[in-house]
Parts: structure tokens; C-alpha cells; sequence
């Protein structure tokens, strides 16, 4: 493409290392090798049918937008009966929150 400048800046861009690792363990799993992929984070399962089955409802009902940060009323209600019943834990509604998928990436040193 004669005439395209690429900014310094892009040119210098690293291959995502996330990535990186994931096609690495995908070309290990290819050769036969048991691995655990701690890459992309993506399981290596199908997702379960009531789970793809809620989903397909949700966008028959039209929640296709973005939801609140915090998470939306219902799921906070559900999670906060699902710690009371499974776990025993109290948690008032007011308090809970479940964070957007890319912040819980500032959740896992405590995990781990």
C-alpha cells in the first residue's frame, strides 16, 4: 500500500501475549499432550443447554443492551439468595455488586 504511514506507536505493538499462550497450548492439546490452558480463559466445553436456552430467551425478550456496571437488580437478588441458601452467607442487596468481566482480571492474584 504505497503511500500508508503506520504510526510509530502501532509499529511497535507486541503480539497479545494472552493469545500467544493460548495458541501455544492449542498446538500442544493438537499433538496429543494433556494441557491446562491458563490462556484466553476460555473453557474447553461446550456451554451447557440451559444456559445457551437462557440465553436465546433473553434476546427473544430484547435484553440486548448493556447492563448496569454493578450488575443488574435481578442477578443481584438471585446471588444474594444463592450465598444465603448454598454458602450460608448474609449479604444485603445495597452491598453486592459483580463486577464487569474485564475488571475481575484485578480479582485473581486474591484467588489464587
Amino acid at each position: 500500500m504505497a503511500g500508508i504511514r503506520i504510526a510509530e506507536r502501532a509499529r511497535v505493538l507486541q503480539p497479545s501475549i494472552t493469545l500467544g499462550i493460548t495458541a501455544k497450548a492449542n498446538g500442544m492439546k493438537a499433538k496429543g499432550i494433556d494441557v491446562i490452558g491458563f490462556g484466553a480463559g476460555e473453557p474447553d466445553f461446550d456451554t451447557p443447554q440451559l444456559i445457551k436456552d437462557a440465553a436465546v430467551r433473553a434476546l427473544e425478550k430484547g435484553m440486548t443492551k448493556y447492563t448496569p456496571s454493578a450488575g443488574t437488580l435481578d442477578l443481584r437478588k438471585e446471588l444474594v439468595r444463592k450465598f444465603k441458601k448454598d454458602n450460608g452467607l448474609d449479604y444485603e442487596r445495597g452491598r453486592s455488586s459483580l463486577p464487569p468481566v474485564p475488571n475481575t482480571r484485578f480479582l485473581k492474584p486474591y484467588a489464587l
